[in-house]
């Protein structure tokens, strides 16, 4: 089965996908990760000065505090990036030239042309690039992220809008 057969039914009469893709594996952060990870390693930290309290008091209740915290705090610093990995395999993106379709797992998402605003393109060091699309206009931000070949994704994207 072709892994973009999901677009077709929600495509209408006439119209073309100008672009087809999927993110790269591994390398670069979605956007909200380093918060996320930022967040997890203060978690962390505050948990380990728990623990460390804990074994210079001998105080069994800290401990067990401790030990409860740092169960959310490597979930929230392993978890999300894990996550991210592994949504990666199943995510599709294809650019039409009257929509941009995400297929993330099951879950199918639709950004009409009238929805866009210009895609910014980030680079990033391995090669890859991410097209962000920002704007009042959007149901909320969004990314075609860590594209092998970002700038021909924009380039669909800056036809799509042209039509």
């Amino acid at each position: 089965m072709d892994e973009y057969n999901f677009c077709r039914s929600r495509m209408q009469e006439g119209e073309q996908i100008l672009w087809q893709g999927k993110p790269q594996k591994g390398g670069v952060f979605a956007a909200a990760e380093p918060i996320v990870l930022i967040i997890g390693a203060a978690w962390l930290f505050l948990a380990g000065d728990c623990l460390f309290t804990a074994w210079q008091d001998r105080s069994w209740a800290l401990a067990v505090l401790g030990a409860v915290l740092v169960i959310p705090g490597l979930l929230i610093v392993a978890a999300k990036p894990l996550h991210t990995a592994r949504l990666r395999d199943k995510t599709w993106y294809v650019v039409t030239n009257r929509q941009i379709l995400i297929k993330e797992g099951d879950r199918v998402v639709s950004h009409p042309l009238e929805e866009l605003t210009v895609p910014h393109l980030r680079m990033h060091r391995n090669g890859a690039g991410t097209l962000l699309f920002y704007g009042r206009r959007l149901r909320g931000n969004f990314a075609l992220e860590n594209l092998a070949d970002a700038e021909a994704a924009q380039d669909a994207v800056m036809q799509m809008a042209q039509s």
